[in-house]
């Protein structure tokens, strides 16, 4: 057991938390465990898995408020990090979430310049990946992944479903890869677009194998970035601040595209500068 328990929840309630947050607060794991040597989580159930897969947390306390986790610290010491990151002003301060994040509990926010996620699928994970690629013809295959829908923006996406459609057609057909849909339902008969129902943890593997990922910011971009996937993330105008996206990793692509929805003009561009990938 370890003498700091960082804690992971929300004041506001359960409806606030994001998978994509858990994963901005990875580097501050690996920070407290360089400089102390250890660190333990506290966090809300519905994220254990994630933290599972961080390398640098050593064990996981499952608490629903910071409370719980004072009774069940033991007498550690607590550091206590808002979950969701919505409400912080990162506009004006010039840092990424993680830099805020870190500030907040006392940690210079120029330690975490540029600092990868940290997310490893399991083997398990990997292994019921290929049991749904084997099950859709898709085991020998390139594939692209996409999430269509986003709980960030959605009043205001970046494209709508059916342009996501439209893109993964024109890719599968230049690419010859299979395009995995996690969230939208692209129906029967659809060529080489496939609907998945699969756990989080399984498709986060599926996000591993992909030769490109594709979506609004959101979790699922996260673990894209975290794994090392290129990406080609869309959203609407007025994103002038980009303190919101993942540091990129290594030599891979992260690719930002703005108000492409209803123009076929940018969405051609943007099919072009895809295939240089």
């Amino acid at each position: 057991m370890n003498n700091v328990l960082f804690v992971l929840t929300h004041h506001t309630g359960m409806s606030q938390f994001g998978y994509g947050d858990a994963l901005l607060h990875t580097p501050i794991f690996r920070w407290l465990r360089k400089v102390l040597g250890g660190v333990d989580a506290g966090c809300l159930p519905e994220i254990t898995w994630i933290l599972e897969r961080c390398s640098a947390v050593d064990t996981i306390i499952p608490v629903r408020s910071l409370a719980e986790a004072r009774r069940l610290s033991e007498g550690r010491i607590i550091l206590h990090s808002d979950f969701s990151v919505d409400e912080y002003p990162y506009d004006e301060s010039g840092l990424s979430y993680t830099q805020i994040m870190a500030q907040r509990i006392g940690i210079p926010g120029t330690e975490l310049v540029n600092e990868p996620l940290d997310y490893v699928p399991t083997t398990k994970d990997r292994v019921e990946m290929n049991a749904v690629l084997s099950s859709i013809g898709a085991d020998r295959r390139a594939i692209i992944t996409v999430n269509a829908r986003g709980r960030t923006r959605k009043e205001n996406p970046g494209l709508l479903p059916g342009e996501y459609v439209g893109l993964a057609e024109r890719l599968s057909v230049e690419t010859g890869a299979m395009v995995l849909f996690g969230d939208y339902d692209v129906g029967e008969n659809a060529g080489n677009l496939v609907s998945v129902q699969v756990s989080l943890p399984v498709w986060s593997a599926l996000i591993e194998h992909s030769m490109l990922w594709m979506g609004e910011c959101t979790g699922p971009y996260h673990f894209a970035c975290a794994l090392k996937t290129p990406t080609a993330m869309f959203s609407a105008y007025g994103m002038e601040n980009f303190a919101w996206l993942a540091s990129e990793a290594g030599n891979i692509q992260h690719l930002l595209f703005e108000g492409l929805s209803g123009d076929r003009y940018k969405q051609e561009k943007c099919i072009q500068k895809l295939l240089r990938i």
